[in-house]
């Protein structure tokens, strides 16, 4: 009976290693994963890379594409700072995404303002990002938030280190 047992023990984990064999490369080692976004390292590619953009995401608000942005935005109160380009791009190529900015990027006082060229690339906000650099968010002369012309914004977040280090004004 033992003999029997020990048999149909070894088969199981026999079975067991073969299944997770045939599985582990698929599922592990996959060679081309998903693309859900691009990573813009500098301002001078992004236009490149939302036009060689090939993921499913972006075309509409619930279905947005990530873009992950590693470069300087520039002073936000001048009408030539990257942002604005990059919000321009945004807009030139009409998809909606979840715009997550990071690392040492940001400014410590983040204020948008709407220059006319760039509100179409606001309306594709649906996510945005702000790394903990942020300490504090600032209206505009009329008292209107920065997001105010993000018309399909649904939710900001403020990556923060320390909860005390950041105030909304």
């Amino acid at each position: 009976m033992k003999k029997m047992t020990c048999k149909l023990t070894l088969l199981r984990y026999a079975a067991l290693a073969a299944a997770i064999a045939a599985c582990l490369p698929a599922c592990v080692f996959q060679q081309n994963p998903p693309v859900f976004g691009i990573r813009i390292g500098n301002i001078k590619d992004a236009d490149k890379q939302f036009a060689e953009y090939e993921g499913g995401n972006g075309d509409s608000p619930e279905h947005p594409m990530d873009v992950f942005v590693f470069f300087d935005l520039g002073d936000l109160s001048k009408v030539d700072n990257n942002y604005i380009q990059l919000l321009k791009i945004i807009g030139k190529h009409k998809k909606y995404v979840r715009l997550i900015l990071t690392g040492q990027n940001m400014p410590e006082e983040f204020t948008s303002y709407p220059f006319a060229e760039a509100v179409n690339g606001m309306d594709r906000i649906v996510r945005f990002e702000m790394a903990h650099y942020v300490k504090s968010i600032k209206a505009d002369e009329n008292g209107r938030s920065p997001f105010f012309f993000y018309k399909n914004l649904k939710v900001v977040v403020l990556r923060v280190l320390n909860p005390n280090s950041a105030q909304v004004r």
